[in-house]
């Protein structure tokens, strides 16, 4: 009982973020008067890293740059693109901003900020866009834009005293059956 225990014990789940090409970001102003940009975070910089069960990481995915006062409205297109687990979180969002000559302020949306992702072993990984992301800016300065990788875990995993109670009574019927089926003879 206590092998097969082990056996389905969660794992920890190694994260490798991948940069550019295959993670990418596009916005694009659908009104405005202003010049507003994202560009990709050097996700290439950040390390493979494990996430046991409940466990989360926060990244910078991206920032927002807008460079004159001015408003306007922009839609935004994402990919955050892992090598391992071999995965890739699209989103489509958009957002608005107004700025002054003294600062700039905006908002993201986006259509389905949380994606999980059920794992071969069993774990279940979420990846949230930071969604509603209000920024204020004083001018030409930018906002990163997160992502958060969270371990949702897997199946439930019994605990040890659970499985020796189990087993415990398992074979207490076993012997029960046996004394029982032994006096029948």
């Amino acid at each position: 009982m206590l092998a097969w225990a082990s056996s389905v014990m969660a794992t920890p789940v190694t994260i490798d973020v991948d940069g550019s090409p295959d993670s990418w970001v596009v916005l694009t102003p659908t009104y405005g008067d202003t010049t507003i940009s994202a560009d990709l975070a050097d996700l290439d910089s950040i390390l493979e890293f494990s996430l046991d069960d409940n466990e989360s990481r926060t990244i910078d995915f991206f920032t927002i740059s807008v460079t004159d006062p001015g408003s306007g409205l922009f839609d935004l297109t994402a990919n955050l693109n892992l090598d391992a687990p071999d995965l890739n979180a699209a989103g489509n969002g958009a957002g608005a901003w107004f700025g002054t000559a003294t600062f700039t302020s905006g908002q993201i949306y986006w259509d389905d900020p949380v994606q999980e992702f059920i794992l071969a072993d069993g774990n279940i990984l979420s990846i949230a866009m930071e969604q509603g992301a209000t920024f204020v800016l004083e001018p030409n300065a930018e906002i990163t834009i997160h992502a958060t990788i969270t371990n949702l875990g897997g199946a439930p995993v019994p605990e040890p005293s659970t499985i020796l109670l189990l087993g415990s009574g398992l074979l207490g019927l076993v012997g029960y059956n046996r004394k029982r089926f032994s006096k029948k003879s």
